[in-house]
């Protein structure tokens, strides 16, 4: 929070410890910015198996095609 919203640093401070509603929502943006960073972790290695995947695909493709070229 503090990084965010730098020029409001003493009322942060001082918000945070007296007020638990203000806790709460400090806590509630922690959660949700540790869960978008992870969320978006998870996609890169959604997207690296993806490609993973189409390779395979491809290649196991280009075998079939050879094996049929082959037999038929």
């Amino acid at each position: 929070m503090l990084s965010k919203f730098p020029g409001h640093r003493s009322g942060i401070v001082a918000l945070y410890n007296m007020d638990e509603d203000f806790l709460g929502l400090c806590e509630d943006n922690l959660t949700s910015i540790e869960a978008m960073e992870k969320r978006r972790k998870d996609l890169i290695k959604d997207r690296e198996m993806e490609r993973g995947y189409l390779q395979l695909n491809r290649d196991l493709e280009k075998e079939i095609l050879n094996f049929l070229g082959k037999k038929c």
